[in-house]
């Protein structure tokens, strides 16, 4: 697909009209949010105007992404007195910097109303079925997370591909902790995330568990570096109890080495650690190892 620099230009500038048009149902109110979509949204033309179908969908995904970084560390920025779709560009956590840029890059480059099309991908994203129907139907565990856009046809788990091991996990930590959540407070979406919970544990307990269930153990990772791509997911599994992972991002190989794209809580900060990926995990006490998802082409 050939696009011209001045069609991407002119589309860009259409942004100001479709955010402010769009914002009663998506919350991209400010113009820190503005500049920033309007940014990553030219990158994504610039790079259709290549071509896109010689290249792996991570490549994409990648190059979204770099337009976050340096984008500040900010924390619940989903939450509310009632459930909906959220959008807070100008500051990202390590969940919100992963569905940001992986519904940008399965949102198409023809678009007619690309802050439209942008929010509906990232509702397909963020919610079981795609559908946002409350509080619990956001997929607030990884690994359910994992399984849903994966039988949406967003992504595949490579982790058994790359030598994953079998976890048993038991996976239950927002209904361990109902105090923490105020949407809990309401005993129907407390019982809704239990039958959730319950769910995945049966996921794990099968005869044959779920794929989505293993792991690449810490002290194995730099064995199998080659095998994960570009734009891959990888979530950070973690030791603490009733969690299955702790922290998301992206697959970035530098110098040889694979690296990790991520908003770091540490630095405040959307980043590319310094250290390859192997030896900055050896600085993070409750980790265990890694998942891995590649994003698709659609």
């Amino acid at each position: 697909m050939k696009r011209t620099v001045n069609n991407i230009f002119i589309t860009c500038k259409l942004f100001c009209f479709l955010l402010i048009s769009f914002q009663s149902t998506a919350q991209i109110i400010t113009s820190e949010d503005s500049l920033l979509f309007e940014k990553a949204w030219k990158n994504k033309l610039e790079y259709y105007a290549g071509n896109p179908a010689e290249k792996p969908k991570g490549e994409e995904v990648i190059q979204l992404a770099r337009t976050f970084l340096g984008t500040p560390y900010v924390a619940s920025t989903l939450e509310g007195k009632t459930e909906e779709l959220r959008v807070c560009l100008k500051g990202q956590d390590c969940v919100t910097f992963v569905e940001y840029s992986l519904a940008l890059s399965i949102t198409s480059p023809t678009s007619k109303n690309p802050i439209e099309a942008f929010t509906e991908s990232l509702e397909k994203v963020r919610y079981r079925n795609g559908k946002l129907d409350g509080y619990a139907s956001r997929l607030h565990y990884y690994t359910e997370w994992l399984s849903d856009n994966s039988k949406k046809g967003f992504i595949k788990n490579r982790t058994q591909t790359c030598g994953g091991e079998y976890i048993d996990e038991r996976i239950d930590f927002i209904s361990k902790h109902r105090d923490s959540y105020p949407a809990l407070k309401n005993d129907i979406v407390y019982d809704s995330i239990l039958t959730i919970e319950n769910t995945i544990a049966e996921s794990q307990n099968s005869e044959k568990p779920s794929d989505f269930h293993y792991f690449i153990p810490k002290e194995k990772i730099h064995e199998v570096e080659d095998c994960i791509k570009n734009g891959d997911i990888i979530a950070l599994c973690t030791s603490i109890e009733g969690l299955d992972i702790s922290h998301v991002g992206f697959a970035f190989h530098k110098n040889g080495r694979l690296h990790f794209m991520h908003a770091s809580l540490t630095h405040k900060q959307v980043e590319i650690t310094d250290k390859p990926l192997y030896e900055y995990l050896k600085g993070i006490k409750h980790n265990t190892g890694i998942k891995i998802a590649e994003v698709l082409n659609q």
